[in-house]
């Protein structure tokens, strides 16, 4: 199935998806923003994604014009880090975009940190994935 042809998932969904990524982020130094293709969206708890959001929504659009055109991770920098993201689906629903504030990264740094950071992002495909099977009704 294509991407635009995917099935929607409800703000319930988005809300507990948020929260299980969220929960397996490290407590300082990243922050999790995830998009819905309504360009509803769900924060971690913090301010800079909350200012991020407000503020810059064009850097936003950027990347989610770059992840649809194929680039992905997509990776831009902003204030005090970097922002990297992906779209977010599986075979049956499409959850949006994640993206990864990290914050006080410097180029060096985030080129050591790549290889991590992509299989963060791959684990995030993981959890959508089971996330997924677990919501899938049940056949008798």
């Amino acid at each position: 199935m294509a991407p635009y042809e995917t099935g929607m998932t409800d703000t319930d969904a988005q809300e507990r998806l948020t929260r299980i990524l969220e929960s397996c982020l490290p407590e300082d130094g990243v922050d999790l923003i995830l998009i819905d293709r309504d360009a509803a969206s769900w924060t971690s708890s913090s301010d800079a994604c909350d200012r991020l959001l407000e503020t810059d929504a064009l850097i936003i659009q950027r990347m989610i014009s770059r992840i649809n055109d194929g680039d992905e991770p997509a990776l831009t920098r902003v204030d005090h880090g970097f922002l990297v993201g992906t779209h977010l689906r599986t075979e049956n629903t499409d959850y949006g975009y994640v993206l990864l504030m990290l914050d006080h990264a410097n180029p060096e740094s985030l080129r050591q940190s790549w290889p991590v950071i992509e299989m963060g992002l791959s684990q995030m495909q993981c959890v959508a994935g089971l996330m997924e099977v677990q919501d899938a009704p049940v056949s008798l």
